[in-house]
Order: structure tokens, then C-alpha cells, then sequence
């Protein structure tokens, strides 16, 4: 959970049993706990924070709009192709989850 309001984000977390926060964006991608990010923000970040996330080796699902031009989309896609990994729009499929693995 990164929030750059700390409180918020422990709150959420608390909430969601999400064991780790953090307050800024480089901060997150630097532990590099993570496989993948899912990015709801405001519209106008998302093509900046997708490009961080993927540059640093991170799976990325943005929110709607993936981005607020189509030259800013095709450039995450590509840099995704590139690195081989996944930069998807919430929109782009339906999820079945019959077919997703839970451990626990």
C-alpha cells in the first residue's frame, strides 16, 4: 500500500491485512517487495507512475484511462514488451478467476 498520506495508507492496510506501507512511490519500488502494482491514482500520473513501476521490473494494471494520450499508452506497452512483463487497463479483458491460484 503507498499512499503519500501515511496514516491513510496504515489505515487501508490495517484494514485489508496488508502487512507493508509506504509514503512514496520510489521508496516502494526500491524494496522491490513486490511483483506488481495496481495504479489508482489521479489520471494525470498514471503514465509516470506505470513507467517507474515497469522500469523497475514491476508487473503494472492500471486504472481507466491507462493514459491521457495514446502515444503515452504505446510507450508503456512497449517498455513492457521490452522488459517482458505485463502493462494492462483494467478494461483490456474480463478476469476469470476460476483459473487464479490462492495459497494461504
Amino acid at each position: 500500500m503507498c499512499n503519500p498520506n501515511r496514516t491513510r495508507a496504515n489505515s487501508v492496510a490495517s484494514d485489508h491485512s496488508i502487512a507493508l506501507t509506504f509514503a512514496d512511490v520510489d521508496e516502494l519500488l526500491a524494496a522491490a517487495v513486490a511483483d506488481a502494482v495496481i495504479i489508482a491514482t489521479p489520471h494525470v500520473s498514471h503514465y509516470l507512475l506505470a513507467r517507474a513501476s515497469l522500469g523497475s521490473g514491476m508487473h503494472v494494471l492500471v486504472e481507466k484511462p491507462m493514459t491521457l494520450t495514446a502515444d503515452a499508452a504505446f510507450s508503456l506497452v512497449a517498455i513492457a514488451e521490452q522488459r517482458n512483463l505485463q502493462d494492462r487497463d483494467d478494461e483490456l479483458e474480463e478476469p476469470n478467476n476460476d483459473n487464479i491460484p490462492f495459497s494461504g
